[in-house]
């Protein structure tokens, strides 16, 4: 017990010295710029020992890591070189991102109350996703996402969850929490501009059931559009267990912190809406007109579908991506791994019973990476060797259980 105190006793004071060195490098209303990307700001606040967040002309406020930043002083040669200032209110007291409390419309009668909320305005808890040029780590789509607020201990302390746009268009949304008494619960609905993110919640750790399960319908909109995409309807479920384990944990740019993402839907899968021709189509042209309606609609997972409830996807790279033979041996199993993670979670989203991961035999890699991540994030799924008469020793199957 007395080595752990020293140890933490430890911790806590070069977290202490790392502060200081963070106040001493950079201070509110520092001018700086990002190192990564055009632009920058001026620091509105200090948020720990490795991030600030910076303000920019938008009227945004940007959590961006330390090393990603320079500061620009007027008097230095850097700030004489760039020659730049930027026309930005710092508040250190407005809070980086909080979620908004509802106004209701009174009634006539109804007495009016004055009051005095610190709250933010609707626009304060959105904020731009960081453009990184040639990045393809994130796919394009909407995640939720779920941020730690302690970042040194990932798996304590309460969690702000995130709705994140990464696609080109303006969306409408609105999210559904699954109830155990009434079925669904409206949690939150708003617009939300293309590239940019979205505070919904800040949940403990004991809240985190009620976010296991839900829906989030998405409508897509731009200005000018060579086709106009279906509606996205996705379902989630997240097992709590998931939220406990470090690992699952990725450093993400969207916030320059280490954060659990969940792909609601991916744009290059959303399907442009069929439009029918106003006069008869011949035999030929309804027959791809049907085929264009049951098509339209499928998700990741419905590509695989082998029965009603059950599907069956190669993980061979040969059979995800036709310039495997460029990628290395890192690269591969990631890639597997990661089209694995998505349609997974898309199999829970559309309610499906059981899908077969056909993994190959090869040297054993990705089975063993596929059943510790099943073991470790899905210990109530039963997994067993899929028919061996037809898939050998090449495949594993999950039962997903609701």
């Amino acid at each position: 017990m007395l080595f752990f105190w020293i140890i933490l006793k430890a911790k806590y004071k070069r977290v202490s010295l790392q502060a200081k060195f963070v106040e001493m490098k950079f201070r509110v209303g520092d001018t700086v710029k990002f190192l990564n990307q055009e632009g920058g700001g001026k620091v509105s606040k200090i948020i720990s020992p490795d991030m600030v967040n910076v303000a920019i002309e938008d009227g945004f406020d940007i959590p961006t890591m330390v090393k990603d930043l320079v500061k620009v002083d007027n008097d230095s040669p850097l700030g004489r070189y760039f020659g730049e200032s930027y026309n930005v209110d710092v508040n250190d007291d407005i809070p980086v991102v909080a979620p908004r409390k509802r106004t209701h419309i009174a009634s006539e009668n109804a007495p009016v109350k004055q009051e005095v909320s610190a709250s933010p305005s609707k626009t304060s808890r959105k904020q731009p996703v960081p453009y990184r040029s040639n990045d393809a780590t994130f796919r394009k789509g909407v995640y939720l996402a779920f941020v730690p607020e302690d970042q040194a201990y990932l798996v304590s302390g309460n969690i702000n969850i995130y709705l994140v746009n990464h696609t080109e268009s303006d969306i409408l949304f609105s999210i559904f929490l699954k109830s155990s008494d009434i079925g669904y619960t409206g949690r939150e609905y708003d617009t939300l501009d293309a590239a940019s993110m979205i505070h919904i919640d800040n949940i403990t750790r004991d809240e985190i059931n009620n976010w296991s399960s839900g829906i989030v319908q998405v409508l897509f909109h731009n200005e000018k559009q060579e086709k106009v995409l279906e509606p996205l309807t996705s379902g989630f479920r997240i097992q709590g267990v998931r939220l406990y384990k470090e690992d699952n944990y990725k450093q993400t740019y969207f916030f320059g912190q280490k954060a659990f993402l969940f792909l609601l839907g991916e744009i290059a899968h959303q399907q442009a809406v069929a439009v029918a021709k106003k006069d008869v189509p011949k035999e030929e042209e309804k027959k791809e007109v049907q085929k264009a309606k049951v098509q339209r609609n499928k998700s990741l997972i419905e590509n695989h579908r082998i029965d009603n409830d059950i599907a069956e996807v190669d993980l061979h790279i040969s059979a995800l991506r036709e310039d495997y033979g460029q990628l290395k041996n890192s690269e591969i199993l990631r890639y597997q791994m990661d089209y694995f993670h998505r349609a997974l979670d898309n199999a829970i989203a559309k309610s499906f019973h059981k899908v077969i991961f056909i993994h190959g035999i090869g040297n054993g890699i990705l089975r063993d990476a596929l059943t510790d991540y099943l073991r470790k994030n899905y210990p109530g799924f039963p997994r067993r060797n899929a028919s061996f008469q037809k898939y050998g020793y090449g495949a594993i199957e999950v039962e997903i259980i609701e």
